[in-house]
């Protein structure tokens, strides 16, 4: 895999030059997010806060393999992915 990256580096650092892209959400408003969401206790850290908050003030919509995280997203309807059961299995 390294070596692909290597040999391909212009092009897919160009590739990803190109995604669509949001704005970070500031400190004090992903603590905002954090509280009026009751994301504390809720098995995610500040940095998943910040994703989802910056999800979430843009439109966007995040993947994630993290169960947890993609849990919350959907809850929040910023989720982006395959279809969950409710014992987190795919369906």
């Amino acid at each position: 895999m390294l070596k692909l990256i290597i040999k391909n580096r212009r092009e897919i650092l160009a590739l990803l030059a190109n995604l669509p892209r949001c704005e970070a959400a500031t400190h004090d408003e992903i603590l905002f997010f954090i509280d009026r969401h009751r994301l504390a206790g809720r098995g995610i850290g500040y940095l998943d806060a910040g994703l989802l908050a910056a999800a979430t003030l843009s439109g966007a919509r995040l993947w994630t393999r993290d169960r947890r995280l993609a849990e919350i997203a959907d809850d929040l309807g910023c989720g982006y992915g395959p279809i969950r059961s409710p014992t987190g299995m795919k369906r």
